[in-house]
């Protein structure tokens, strides 16, 4: 992506409702979100 793109993967759709903080550990993204913490798999790149 560059800084003109923008792309939503996580949002109410799959559970993500009111985040209020984000951390990268190599190949996982967590979400911390009202009420859980979400984990997403990604790759670079």
């Amino acid at each position: 992506l560059t800084g003109d793109t923008t792309s939503v993967f996580a949002d109410a759709s799959n559970g993500i409702a009111r985040a209020f903080g984000m951390v990268f550990v190599p190949g996982w993204f967590y979400v911390a979100n009202a009420g859980d913490l979400r984990r997403f798999r990604y790759q670079t790149g």
